[in-house]
């Protein structure tokens, strides 16, 4: 049973990636997830994006945070594509135990 949309109530956990930054127990751990959130500084590049993306294995059911903006850009729009779709989503990581 899920909690009722916009009830407050937390329905899961985040959880902090300590283990290695590429290789077959990364891209486990990222389809096994429900959501990635990936944080990356500003001047990432749009190539290094795409390296950690082709590294976490996955296309769908991930995000970036990104830090170290600029003042200048604190006013922009601070959302970008299907923001609502990747938090009610259930991701996309091709698990096959998942129900």
């Amino acid at each position: 049973m899920t909690a009722p949309r916009n009830s407050g109530s937390v329905t899961g956990v985040a959880l902090a990636w300590n283990g290695p930054l590429s290789g077959p127990i990364l891209r486990r751990a990222a389809r096994l997830a429900h959501r990635v959130m990936v944080v990356v500084s500003s001047g990432t590049t749009v190539i290094d994006l795409a390296r950690i993306q082709t590294r976490l294995g996955r296309e769908k059911g991930v995000g970036y945070v990104l830090v170290n903006v600029g003042d200048a850009y604190v006013g922009l729009q601070d959302r970008v594509g299907p923001v609502e779709e990747f938090w009610e989503g259930v991701g996309d990581g091709k698990d096959s135990r998942r129900a």
